[in-house]
């Protein structure tokens, strides 16, 4: 039986749940491009230009899931090293942060 200190793992890897949802705006680009233009009075091939560079950043995240981000860190200790080992709490948060970015004029 797992400890409660740890989090159970997820049922699916983090890389996966993001490239999946990048996957989806790929897609429905043609859809996403048209409300776009609809809402904003684009040209849809500007529209699809912003869905493409939205898209990008998900897919870049949904890459950057798969590394561990490891750094390591001078130790007060003789011939001692420490490494420091971040991992994401939550799968594609810094993807809704970037895409928040470029997708501003969505809402």
């Amino acid at each position: 039986m797992p400890s409660s200190r740890f989090p159970a793992p997820a049922s699916q890897p983090p890389s996966a749940i993001v490239r999946r949802w990048f996957n989806l705006i790929v897609k429905s680009r043609e859809d996403l491009a048209l409300l776009t233009t609809l809402e904003q009075g684009k040209p849809l091939s500007d529209a699809r230009g912003e869905i493409d560079y939205a898209a990008s950043f998900v897919e870049f995240y949904a890459e950057e899931a798969k590394r561990p981000n490891v750094e390591s860190v001078t130790s007060h200790l003789q011939n001692a090293e420490v490494e420091v080992w971040r991992e994401g709490s939550r799968p594609g948060m810094e993807a809704f942060m970037g895409l928040g970015y470029v997708c501003r004029d969505w809402a």
